[in-house]
C-alpha cells in the first residue's frame, strides 16, 4: 500500500470509493463521531482582564505566523504543479499536512467553540465545513500527485484544489480581531489547546482520520461533485 493510502485509509466511506476517480483506491471506512467537547467559555466575560497585553499578543503572533506558513506551502504548492515539478510537489504537499494537522486542530478544539458567542453557532459550523473542505480537497490533491506521470490535465485539477483551500487561510486569519474581545483566561486556554496539538503533533490525515472527533463525511457527501467540477474546471 502506497505512502498515501496508509496515511488516509478510514477517512471516507467505502461506498464512495468506487463513485469517485480522486480517492478511488484508497482504504475508506469511517464512522460517525461525536461533536467535539466545547470549552465553556464567553464573550466579554468579565470575571478576567480584558485580552489585552503579553498573552494576547502570544495569539496573535503564532496564530499569524502558523497562517504564513500554510498560505506560503499552499502557493509553494501551486507553483510546483503549475512547472509539474511532482517530486517538490509531493514534499509541499507532506508539509501541508504537517502544518495544517496541528492548526486545524487547536482551532476546532478551543478557538472556534470560544466563538460561538460572539458569531454564533452557523457561522461556526461553516468554520467546522471549510475544514471538512480542506481536508477532502487534500485528498484529492494527494491522489493527483499520485499517478506516475504528472500530465498537464492533473496538474491544472491540482491548482484548481490548491485555489479552494487558500481563502479559508485569509478568512479565518480575521478571526484574531474578535480573540481581543476575550479575557486572559479565555486565550490561555486556546493557546493552551495549541501547545497539546503541537505536542501530538499528528498530521491532517492522521489527526482526521484517529484524533478528530467531528466526522466529515456528510460534508464530502454534499460537495463531493462540487469539487470534483471545480477541479475540472466545469462551473
Amino acid at each position: 500500500m502506497s505512502g498515501l493510502a496508509v496515511a488516509t485509509a478510514g477517512l471516507v466511506p467505502s461506498s464512495d470509493a468506487g463513485q469517485d476517480p480522486f480517492i478511488k483506491g484508497l482504504c475508506i471506512v469511517t464512522a460517525t463521531r461525536k461533536a467535539p467537547t466545547k470549552p465553556r467559555v464567553k464573550a466579554g466575560d468579565k470575571n478576567g482582564v480584558s485580552g489585552t497585553g503579553p498573552v494576547l499578543n502570544d495569539f496573535l503572533t503564532v496564530f499569524r505566523e502558523e497562517h504564513r506558513e500554510i498560505r506560503d506551502t499552499l502557493l509553494a504548492l501551486y507553483d510546483a504543479l503549475d512547472k509539474r515539478r511532482k517530486k517538490r510537489a509531493i514534499d509541499l504537499h507532506a508539509r501541508l499536512g504537517e502544518l495544517s494537522g496541528p492548526h486545524f486542530r487547536f482551532e476546532e478544539e478551543a478557538l472556534y467553540p470560544s466563538l460561538v458567542p460572539i458569531y454564533g453557532k452557523v457561522y461556526i459550523e461553516h468554520m467546522f465545513q471549510e475544514h471538512d473542505r480542506a481536508i477532502v480537497d487534500a485528498l484529492h490533491i494527494g491522489t493527483v500527485l499520485g499517478v506516475k506521470r504528472l500530465s498537464a490535465t492533473e496538474a491544472t485539477r491540482g491548482m484548481r484544489l490548491v485555489r479552494r483551500i487558500l481563502p479559508h487561510v485569509s478568512d479565518c486569519e480575521g478571526l484574531g480581531i474578535m480573540v481581543e474581545l476575550m479575557t486572559r483566561d479565555q486565550i490561555a486556554i486556546i493557546l493552551s489547546a495549541r501547545d497539546s496539538a503541537h505536542k501530538e503533533n499528528l498530521g491532517l490525515f492522521e489527526w482526521a482520520r484517529d484524533a478528530r472527533e467531528r466526522s466529515f463525511h456528510d460534508t464530502y457527501q454534499r460537495d463531493v461533485q462540487a469539487t470534483m467540477r471545480q477541479a475540472a474546471g466545469v462551473n
